[in-house]
């Protein structure tokens, strides 16, 4: 759809104020093959994160209710529109790192980064516990009050989620794309075994923490895995 888009407006708007080209453009087939090949993993493993971020709110709806599926998605969405700044910074960092790979810049805006957004991280955890009630019912009102401990809950779940974004990146820079994509398989497992645990006895709360608990697992892999800072 955004290629379609891109396209449909290139012609509409810009066609003509640019120079027609003066041989016929080529394509390079080859070029896109390898292109396509390399590439594949970052599809996999945006398909991976989202199926482990969105498994949660089936399984929430089916063992527990739609009412806590509300409660639930109105504090994730909170969260997620939080993630738009450290995704604005990740969208520049993997060029960044993947520029400087071999040189001893790389561990060290790693660790820069690191500090970044562990602060960001605790800002927005200190911000849910102390103002987490009175947005949520400013936003949703009294009905979704038991939306502000799951939001506690998902806040803190950006201390380790962020510093595992951060080690991914470095991983995608040093071409280690297999085992991110194993790591963030087996996380979708683990995310799900917890929920099925969790959601009967702690319903909406359950499935925040099972999204707590699998991004602080998944933090000791990555981090063993991006430590020595020469990934081969």
């Amino acid at each position: 759809v955004q290629l379609w888009l891109a396209v449909s407006l290139y012609k509409k708007q810009y066609k003509k104020q640019l120079p027609e080209p003066q041989s016929p453009v080529s394509i390079n087939y080859c070029y896109i093959k390898i292109l396509l090949h390399r590439s594949w993993p970052f599809a996999v493993a945006g398909i991976l994160a989202i199926f482990q971020l969105r498994t949660g709110h089936f399984l929430l709806a089916y063992l527990d209710s739609t009412q806590a599926l509300g409660w639930y998605s109105a504090a994730s969405r909170l969260v997620e529109t939080g993630r738009q700044l450290p995704g604005a910074f990740f969208a520049a960092l993997l060029p960044a790192m993947s520029a400087i790979v071999g040189t001893a810049a790389l561990p060290v805006t790693r660790r820069y980064s690191q500090i970044i957004m562990l602060l960001l991280a605790i800002i927005a955890a200190g911000a849910a516990f102390f103002l987490g009630s009175w947005i949520i019912v400013t936003l949703y009102g009294a009905g979704y009050e038991p939306s502000v401990l799951i939001l506690q809950i998902l806040a803190l779940s950006l201390i380790p989620a962020l510093q595992n974004s951060v080690l991914i990146i470095f991983l995608y820079a040093n071409g280690d794309e297999k085992f991110v994509n194993l790591l963030i398989g087996l996380g979708a497992v683990l995310n799900i075994g917890l929920c099925l645990f969790l959601i009967p006895g702690f319903g909406a709360a359950g499935t925040a923490w099972a999204l707590l608990i699998t991004e602080s697992v998944l933090y000791w892999p990555y981090k063993l895995r991006s430590g020595g800072g020469n990934i081969k």
